[in-house]
């Protein structure tokens, strides 16, 4: 791969890496939440509802993190595709004589 990254490939591995970093920066977020719930203590009635409310919301917030990596992993992997068909083209289009 000789050639630069075409637009395309290059917009799509910043988009996965602005993803990973999307993520990082929920994770970071739901642990610091996490940590300052778990360290509140709540009357016997009101903690069991929100603790279950918490868990709720934790539970949503790992199915974002888990789908931002996910999209990213699948835009890498697309990146890397049309990489390698641009360098295919390339290599076909210099071996056509002229």
């Amino acid at each position: 791969m000789g050639y630069p990254l075409s637009a395309p490939s290059e917009a799509m591995r910043s988009s996965a890496a602005l993803m990973v970093e999307t993520k990082s920066d929920i994770t970071t977020i739901i642990a610091r939440v996490m940590s300052e719930v778990d360290q509140m203590q709540f009357m016997a009635g009101s903690s069991t509802t929100f603790k279950n409310s918490m868990e709720s919301w934790r539970q949503k917030a790992q199915t974002i993190v888990n789908d931002l990596d996910s999209m990213a992993e699948r835009l890498n992997t697309s990146a890397q595709q049309v990489a390698q068909t641009e360098d295919t083209n390339v290599s076909e289009a210099g071996s056509i004589p002229v």
